[in-house]
């Protein structure tokens, strides 16, 4: 009997760090790469709204991906032939990677850039003043914004909470 009940405490302190709903989280840690790093900060496509945060993310993806600082680097003087590879392998890498990232119609408006450089500015140029201009609309709304007697306020408090959000 003593033998027994010796027995079923050793079972039980041995089966208690192996419960059926405990998981081992050592698998997750081994199958964690860069590569799926960065596939997780891959931004979504862009469209042509919103780039003000659309940057800031294609920069992380590109940063993790060990490529953005092709974007400004424009090779002076003398450089061998194998670092003057590098730099264009980089660049290709980096222009497809911003090219695929882009909706169809962005991305048939910037096929001919073959230099990082003059794409990124030209996405800025483009984009970045549009928004500028939209933003400074919303901006005007929302200050002039006014409450009228006949309309549901429910419906006038959403007006304002989405100019807000688009602020």
């Amino acid at each position: 009997m003593v033998y027994a009940l010796v027995l079923i405490l050793i079972l039980i302190w041995k089966l208690s760090n192996y419960l059926a709903i405990q998981k081992p989280y050592s698998r997750l840690f081994l199958e964690f790469t860069m590569a799926s790093f960065v596939d997780a900060l891959r931004p979504k496509k862009f469209s042509g709204a919103h780039y003000k945060r659309w940057p800031v993310n294609v920069t992380d993806w590109l940063t993790a991906m060990k490529v953005f600082w092709v974007k400004d680097c424009l090779p002076e003087g003398n450089i061998s032939d194998e670092d003057m590879r590098k730099i264009q392998e980089t660049s290709d890498i980096f222009l497809g990677a911003v090219r695929n990232v882009l909706s169809d119609h962005l991305y048939d408006s910037v096929t001919h850039f073959r230099d990082t450089k003059a794409l990124w500015d030209h996405l800025n140029i483009t984009y970045g003043a549009s928004d500028a201009g939209k933003e400074l609309y919303i901006m005007e709304s929302f200050n002039d914004y006014k409450m009228i007697a006949n309309k549901p306020i429910v419906e006038q408090a959403h007006d304002i909470q989405r100019l807000a959000k688009e602020l």
